[in-house]
Order: C-alpha cells, then sequence, then structure tokens
C-alpha cells in the first residue's frame, strides 16, 4: 500500500457505518409519526367519551329549561401542528368527533341517550369546538 492511499477494507466500513446511521434516522423518524398519531387518536377518543358522557348527563335535568355550552379544546402536545377537531352528531344518538392530518383521517365515535326535547347544535370556533346543548 502506497503512503495516502485509502485501504478498500476503510472504505467499505465508512460507507456501512453511514448506512447504518441513515437507517436509525429514518427508524427514529417513523416511530416520531407514530406516536404522534397514536397520540391524537387518543385525545379524540377521550374528547369522544367525556362528550357522549356530558350528553347523557343532561337526560337527567330533561324535565327543566337548560342551555349549555360545551368547549372542547384540543392538546396539541407533541404534535407540530395544531389541528382542531370536527364534531358531528349522527342519526341523533351518535357522537363523532374526526380530524383529518396529512390526508390520514382519525375518527372516534360513541352513542349517548337524550330526551326527545333536547337538541344539540355543534359550532367552530377556534381553537375550540362549541358543542350547544338546549331544551326549551
Amino acid at each position: 500500500m502506497e503512503k495516502g492511499q485509502i485501504s478498500l477494507d476503510l472504505l467499505l466500513t465508512i460507507i456501512v457505518v453511514i448506512i447504518v446511521i441513515t437507517s436509525f434516522t429514518f427508524l427514529a423518524q417513523s416511530t416520531r409519526q407514530s406516536q404522534d398519531v397514536m397520540l391524537t387518536q387518543s385525545q379524540l377518543k377521550d374528547i369522544s367519551t367525556k362528550t357522549s358522557s356530558f350528553i347523557t348527563s343532561t337526560k337527567t335535568i330533561s324535565d327543566s329549561n337548560f342551555y349549555i355550552e360545551f368547549k372542547i379544546y384540543t392538546d396539541s402536545k407533541g404534535n407540530n401542528k395544531t389541528s382542531y377537531p370536527e364534531i358531528t352528531i349522527i342519526d341523533g344518538n351518535k357522537l363523532r368527533v374526526w380530524l383529518e392530518i396529512d390526508g390520514t383521517i382519525l375518527d372516534a365515535n360513541n352513542y349517548f341517550a337524550k330526551s326527545l326535547k333536547t337538541t344539540i347544535t355543534t359550532t367552530e370556533v377556534k381553537p375550540f369546538g362549541i358543542l350547544v346543548i338546549s331544551n326549551a
């Protein structure tokens, strides 16, 4: 071997180290994205469960007149972007809380019970959604 010449073994070692470092970086980035999706899905399930339980609890006071504004916040810890869920009432007794992130729709559904006189409307005012529950 002449002076200043790089051996083939050293060159192959450097290439393998670069490939291994790149692989670990990709794996760490992929894990981070998966954790963000799981965190958001968990938050949606929590919002859906608490909201449907709250709506069901209004059934106990259905014999009186009431007007309740229920604000739904999101917690964007861990996410790079702040997103706000949309709330939909389906068939009068199913609550759907959903969110679209990077083309993927994440949602959580829950059923609730309410009096026939009770009305529910949803409005979206950033940074939260407002669910209005009333009984006239």
